[in-house]
């Protein structure tokens, strides 16, 4: 069949979807659906459109890109079936209130959540000095520094205390992400403060080379304007495309950068012919080239499937390897396959140059093959849906709105991988939220009431 028969078929049946889910729009599910959906065509078909049909046809025959395309409709397919049995297992307990309990409105019920994130913040922002030993200017404006100078370090694979610097890590990018959806949520001072936050902190992310974790900070603040803004729907799709199409611009100028530690040369470029900048192009977007890579090596017999180890040290990412020695290495044995290996390592954690992304699709082929792995990717994904899904329901408390829209800018970095390493601040800020519920709030769980015994 014709590769572009193939795309044209994948690209109506993500249109369809994506219509159903807009009809659908009070519904719960459709929201993250509609998240996951996008991030699966940015990921895939786009790929392909973006670097062009004749590019992939110099790495792989048709029949490996029509595969990859099929593979891509049928997780699709899996996925929209998956969403209701998803939804109906962890969207199903309602939560009402004691009577005379008042619901507050959000610029109230910020408050002590803005607070106790702001001296998580600082207990975090002076261990971070500490370890720095008081240089934090290149911190807090990157460009006055040569090189990256980071508040928490660790290395790929992690010492005895890698778990612990990670999670400072994580619950400082957390942190950040939250002062951006405060000031869309938040009134007042509350509003000020954390606008003030935002020129403090984020140039700490925007100045790095992360693409995602930078996704990670913006994407969050985007939709919280996006679906709890309270501008016109119009100024809002207008602020919104401006939004994106100054990410698009801004990482393709960190694209250039993004191999030279050298922070001040990215305000640079303006002062430079603006040609460079017009004639780069982004690399990355390419899930559906990897998927590809996967079929081929696994037809070829060069990769054998891991069958589910792969997502079982995804899950147990967690454990330190101070306790679990023996750890997977998470993604070596793609790279290895991919030829990612320098051939005068001394031993194997230093053979591998580079990790590579296999994709929401490729990860679950990697774990259980060209057919199954759809089904595992697309429920894990329905999953996830019907997790954020939950929180849409609870929307009207902070929290669950906060741990909604922190997971729907998550769901775009999603699509490299189904990982810890990048759900880490969720899981964080969802044990914060259920420690502050549990102090605030008083919920009771709505039974239906019992039948009263027949007399016999």
């Amino acid at each position: 069949m014709s590769i572009i028969l193939t795309l044209g078929f994948s690209l109506l049946l993500l249109i369809g979807l994506v219509v159903e889910a807009v009809r659908c729009w009070n519904d719960s599910w459709a929201k993250p659906a509609l998240a996951v959906y996008g991030t699966a065509g940015v990921w895939y078909p786009a790929n392909l459109l973006y670097s062009g049909i004749d590019h992939f046809r110099d790495l792989f025959p048709d029949s490996i890109i029509n595969a990859a395309l099929f593979q891509f409709c049928g997780f699709l397919i899996l996925l929209r079936l998956f969403i209701p049995l998803a939804c109906r297992w962890l969207v199903t307990k309602k939560v009402t209130w004691h009577s005379g309990v008042q619901i507050l409105p959000f610029e109230k019920q910020i408050v002590p959540l803005f607070l106790a994130v702001v001296f998580l913040w600082l207990v975090l922002f002076i261990a971070g000095a500490v370890r720095l030993e008081g240089n934090i200017l290149p911190v807090i404006w990157p460009p006055s520094a040569r090189e990256k100078v980071a508040l928490f370090v660790h290395s790929g694979i992690g010492g005895r205390t890698g778990f612990i610097t990670a999670a400072a890590q994580y619950s400082y990018q957390l942190t950040c992400a939250f002062f951006g959806i405060s000031f869309i949520l938040g009134r007042g001072w509350v509003r000020i403060m954390a606008f003030l936050l935002i020129c403090f902190t984020w140039p700490y992310f925007m100045f790095d080379r992360t693409r995602n974790v930078q996704l990670a900070i913006l994407m969050p603040t985007m939709i919280s304007y996006l679906l709890l803004g309270r501008s016109h729907p119009v100024v809002k799709a207008v602020m919104t495309a401006m939004g994106l199409i100054a990410i698009y611009v801004w990482f393709l100028l960190v694209g250039i950068y993004r191999s030279d530690y050298d922070m001040s040369r990215f305000l640079s470029v303006p002062r430079q012919s603006t040609k460079v900048l017009l004639e780069s192009r982004h690399f990355g977007l390419d899930m559906l080239e990897e998927l590809c890579f996967i079929n081929t090596f696994i037809e070829k017999g060069t990769y054998k499937v891991n069958y589910g180890e792969r997502y079982l040290g995804e899950f147990l990412n967690f454990v330190p390897r101070a306790i679990w020695k023996n750890k997977p290495l998470l993604g070596f044995d793609y790279a290895i396959a991919r030829g990612f290996v320098a051939s005068n390592a001394s031993y194997r954690e230093t053979a591998i140059n580079t990790t590579i992304a296999t994709g929401m699709i490729g990860q679950g082929v990697t774990n259980f093959g060209r057919v199954f792995g759809l089904v595992s990717a697309a429920a894990l994904m329905a999953l996830w849906v019907g997790c954020l899904a939950r929180h849409w329901e609870g929307r009207w408390r902070i929290g669950n709105a906060f741990l909604f829209l922190l997971g729907m800018g998550l769901t775009f970095n999603l699509g490299r991988d189904i990982t810890l390493l990048v759900l880490w601040p969720f899981v964080f800020a969802s044990i914060g939220v259920w420690i502050l519920d549990k102090i605030t709030y008083k919920p009771v769980l709505q039974h239906a009431p019992r039948m009263p015994a027949r007399r016999r």
